[in-house]
């Protein structure tokens, strides 16, 4: 799954890049998206064969499990979402389109390096939840790694702001630039929430 995740977002960091470069224009983050999706649905069926089926047997057990995950999936959406809606009302649709190919930019840390790295640890915090020192040493090996390489990432979009969006985005999105530096400290602060909620999970 891991492996899977990585060659997944590897090959639409590449499919996004090749399209920003050949057509120039926003639909290169449409088409990325969409090759995400595709590549993660096809192989997910090349590296396990079950085809899911509707059924209940469980669903009690499913449900107490399940139960809590809902309600904290809508508030995450509405805390995600309600920047942009702010946003929308205050500086219209030209602010808003700026303010979140800023966010997206600032996020692709997290989302392409630093979640398929964590994702490996959350089997060896399973395994290791029996024996309560071993899974306190897990989790803080695994806290301490991920945050490692988040630390410096952080660093340099926070103090080089500019420099990263000259590079990424280019000349015309310097105005926006200083976005950059205040959405870089989501990148530890979405580090703590991830091991907070996998805790959560494991137990």
């Amino acid at each position: 799954i891991v492996k899977l995740s990585i060659i997944t977002k590897v090959m639409t960091v590449i499919v996004v890049i090749i399209t920003a470069l050949t057509l120039q224009n926003y639909w290169a983050l449409v088409v990325g998206k969409v090759v995400g999706t595709f590549s993660g649905l096809i192989g997910s069926y090349l590296i396990y064969s079950y085809r899911p089926k509707f059924q209940l047997t469980n669903a009690k057990e499913q449900w107490r499990f399940s139960g809590w995950v809902i309600p904290q999936s809508i508030f995450g959406y509405v805390r995600t979402q309600l920047d942009s809606f702010l946003v929308s009302s205050s500086f219209g649709l030209a602010g808003l389109g700026s303010y979140n190919t800023i966010k997206y930019i600032s996020y692709m840390p997290n989302a392409y390096l630093l979640l398929p790295i964590s994702q490996t640890f959350l089997v060896e915090l399973v395994k290791a939840k029996v024996d309560r020192n071993y899974f306190n040493k897990q989790y803080n090996a695994s806290f301490i790694l991920i945050m490692l390489i988040a630390a410096p990432i952080t660093s340099i979009m926070y103090l080089h702001h500019k420099l990263v969006t000259l590079l990424i985005l280019g000349p015309n999105w310097l105005e926006y630039s200083y976005l950059m530096s205040f959405f870089s400290l989501l990148i530890p602060a979405a580090v703590v929430l991830r091991q907070a909620t996998r805790v959560l999970l494991v137990y």
